[in-house]
């Protein structure tokens, strides 16, 4: 298991629905295995689930051996194409707060993998935060959503789309604790539907009209896994 800590301080820009982005900074990152904070001021764009990052069938782009590969399940024949995104459970604390548009409510947590490294890893996941529950067919979700985006270096990508629009409010401070991710021997199929890999986050938003904070636990959709070229 892994423990994460992220801060940023960022502008909450709007997400277009039909036209969504992705933010991301270069930040400084501790390293540590642990814990790692990063600290970054940068004009962040909205970072949507479904949009420039890639969900396809794109293959790592770092070396690996034969038996690096067949150690991942992912990569094995009969999980070519594999889908895993039961239907989503309602949280048992929903995430509630004030936005710059208003109170706001969010009942559901989903995340997906980064596929860059040999294995698809829940290290850099992204995390979609929704009132409804989400319908990942469509571009963009409909109804009131927070995406998140946790790149290489611990750069904080977030778009947010609150009643019925984009939020675009000046500067607000964002931390995401990610404090226990699980590892890519829990996060690789086959998986048990009842029972799908969880991953536990704390997020607060404050400033500029946002006051929120908020646990909760997101279960695994590959829907929104992302892909990006290893470094």
């Amino acid at each position: 298991m892994l423990a994460r800590l992220v801060a940023c301080a960022l502008v909450l820009a709007a997400c277009n629905p039909k036209d969504p982005g992705d933010s991301a900074s270069e930040g400084t990152s501790t390293g540590a295995p642990a814990t790692t904070t990063t600290t970054s001021q940068v004009p962040t764009e909205s970072a949507s689930p479904t949009g420039t990052s890639s969900t396809g069938d794109a293959e790592p782009t770092s070396s690996s051996s034969t038996g690096e590969l067949e150690s991942c399940s992912w990569r094995r024949p009969e999980f070519e194409n594999f889908r895993f995104c039961p239907a989503p459970v309602e949280l048992p604390v929903p995430i509630t707060g004030t936005t710059p548009a208003g109170p706001i409510t969010l009942r559901y947590a989903l995340f997906g993998l980064q596929q860059c490294w040999i294995c698809p890893t829940a290290e850099y996941p992204q995390i979609l935060l929704s009132a409804d529950p989400p319908d990942l067919e469509l571009v963009e979700p409909t109804g009131d959503h927070i995406s998140l985006t946790l790149w290489p270096h611990d750069d904080l990508g977030v778009g947010t789309w609150l009643g019925g629009m984009g939020v675009n409010k000046g500067d607000a401070e964002v931390a995401l604790e990610l404090p226990d991710v699980p590892d890519t021997d829990e996060t690789s199929p086959p998986f048990d539907e009842a029972a799908p890999p969880l991953l536990p986050g704390t997020l607060t938003i404050q400033g500029d009209g946002w006051d929120l904070t908020a646990s909760f636990e997101a279960s695994l959709c590959s829907d929104l896994n992302w892909f990006i070229p290893c470094e």
